[in-house]
């Protein structure tokens, strides 16, 4: 079926719009950053060291918030709960939940741990309303002596950016160059 000059200009129109429609599209991503703090338990008890897991008797505590946890009305003093789990056992749905926003632990690595003290580092998505599900990083430390000890944690946010594919790009060039040459030619 030969190309007429309707049908070319159809499909570059097409293709260009198509182009245009995908550009550097960024999602509604949830951005901030969340520091709470609270009381820590190791699974099983009683050393930092010897721990397998965490429990959190008691939730946690605000201590700061900044962009989008902050937007949503979240500040220091203000309370959410914390899952307990293994770190052998992932994901951990509802890892982090406040005010509507919750967190699933996807991955972990324990950077160093003593008897009185444990940091880690995690990654998770996290999930709230009006927002796409974000990419989040989990940062923690833990530290105390004998039985009490204390944790820190900061839940920070990472944007992501949707780039054009170099492939459609370079169609939609190849394409466009054949329609002015068959233009030219005719």
């Amino acid at each position: 079926m030969p190309f007429t000059n309707k049908t070319v200009r159809g499909l570059l129109v097409a293709v260009f719009l198509a182009v245009l429609g995908l550009g550097a599209a960024q999602a509604a991503t949830f951005e901030g950053e969340l520091l709470i703090a609270g009381e820590v338990d190791p699974l099983p008890g009683p050393f930092l060291r010897t721990a397998e897991g965490l429990s959190f008797p008691s939730g946690f505590i605000v201590t700061g918030a900044e962009g989008d946890f902050a937007d949503a009305g979240l500040g220091f003093g203000d309370t959410g709960m914390r899952a307990d789990f293994m770190f052998d056992t992932l994901p951990v749905s509802d890892f982090i939940t406040i005010a509507g926003i919750t967190t699933t632990l996807t991955s972990i690595e324990v950077f160093d741990q003593g008897d009185g003290f444990l940091t880690y580092i995690g990654l998770g998505i996290l999930e709230a309303d009006g927002f796409d599900d974000t990419p989040v990083q989990f940062s923690f430390s833990a530290d105390g002596a004998g039985s009490r000890f204390a944790f820190s944690s900061t839940i920070s946010t990472t944007i992501t950016v949707i780039p054009v594919p170099g492939a459609l790009v370079l169609f939609a060039s190849g394409l466009a160059a054949f329609g002015l040459r068959r233009r030219q030619s005719t």
